[in-house]
């Protein structure tokens, strides 16, 4: 991936809460994933799944980022007790 398409996917993420993309290296897997942030909201982690790319459809990759963003959201608040 180059420095440039590395900059606009992060800045598309910023923009839409979630990275989706298919798996540079790897033919056929796709993946979706979302930032871990503080209360502050620094981003310290990140979680994500990666999947068969053909059973990645659309309706399937919404539902998987609302889980990602629920439990992103626990996991920032967990930390930002510590």
């Amino acid at each position: 991936m180059s420095l440039a398409r590395l900059r606009d996917t992060m800045a598309q993420a910023r923009r839409v809460g979630h990275v989706a993309m298919d798996v540079v290296r790897v033919a056929g897997v796709r993946a979706v994933g979302v930032a871990v942030a503080t209360a502050s909201g620094r981003p310290v982690a990140a979680i994500s799944i990666a999947a068969i790319a053909s059973r990645m459809t659309p309706d399937r990759e919404k539902g998987l980022v609302k889980i990602l963003a629920r439990e992103a959201q626990a996991i920032g608040a967990e930390l930002s007790q510590r």
